[in-house]
């Protein structure tokens, strides 16, 4: 029984989803960290173990807590 188990896309509907988070916090971070970091804590719930998410919200959280 030949390719019965799914096997996972390149790109799954998660990864498309958090990607457009991701890309969108970074069109607009120069004008608008705190919507940078909305657009980036969405992006974590489909990616929660993306390292570069992580790096970005604790960038994000130093900017807003000066």
């Amino acid at each position: 029984m030949h390719g019965l188990t799914r096997k996972k896309s390149m790109y799954d509907m998660d990864d498309i989803i958090a990607n457009h988070f991701i890309d969108e916090a970074i069109r607009v971070q120069n004008r608008n960290v705190n919507r940078s970091y909305a657009l980036m804590k969405q992006a974590q719930k489909y990616k929660p173990d993306f390292p570069f998410i992580e790096r970005k919200l604790q960038e994000y959280k130093r900017i807003l807590t000066r």
